[in-house]
């Protein structure tokens, strides 16, 4: 199964090469997180807020030199959110955005929750947990294309991508 895409993949189509950068330069990727659990049969999304405070996000870092974009995706839903789980096999949807002056692409997983700690190592940041249509009236057009790529392969049982319920 090839990674689903908004049409950003490399030159080639290569989910090898996800960030596509021209001239050898290393991809710099980023890895999200979106935590959710099924609730009486309905399914709930965890947001966290940012690291300013003013808004509402999922989970999501930088993939550093030596770790998968799975290990960094696990990681950061800990880190912000105190979140554990399972995570999707392979990235759901991915998006480009620009941070620090340099083109990221955005690897975004699904992350069937476990465990939510009471105690976790950015607990600053505010969580809470939302339906798909909350979240696409509270987030960002980046994030709720994310959001409705991973809604959409939970309800769609043909997809199999993400673990079973």
């Amino acid at each position: 199964m090839s990674i689903p895409s908004n049409g950003n993949s490399g030159p080639a189509g290569d989910p090898a090469d996800p960030a596509g950068q021209p001239g050898g330069d290393p991809p710099r990727l980023q890895a999200c997180a979106i935590p959710y659990r099924w609730v009486a049969g309905e399914l709930r999304y965890l947001v966290v807020t940012s690291s300013e405070g003013d808004r509402w996000i999922f989970p999501k870092g930088v993939v550093d030199p030596g770790f998968t974009a799975q290990e960094s995706a696990i990681a950061e839903a800990f880190e912000e959110a105190g979140a554990r789980g399972q995570l999707s096999a392979i990235p759901l949807h991915r998006y480009p955005r620009k941070k620090w002056g340099h083109d990221w692409t955005v690897l975004v997983f699904g992350l069937e929750c476990v465990e939510l700690a009471a105690d976790w190592s950015e607990s600053f940041r505010s969580r809470r947990w939302i339906t798909f249509e909350e979240g696409e009236a509270l987030l960002p057009r980046d994030l709720r294309e994310s959001l409705e790529a991973v809604h959409r392969q939970l309800t769609d049982p043909g997809q199999g991508s993400l673990p079973e319920r």
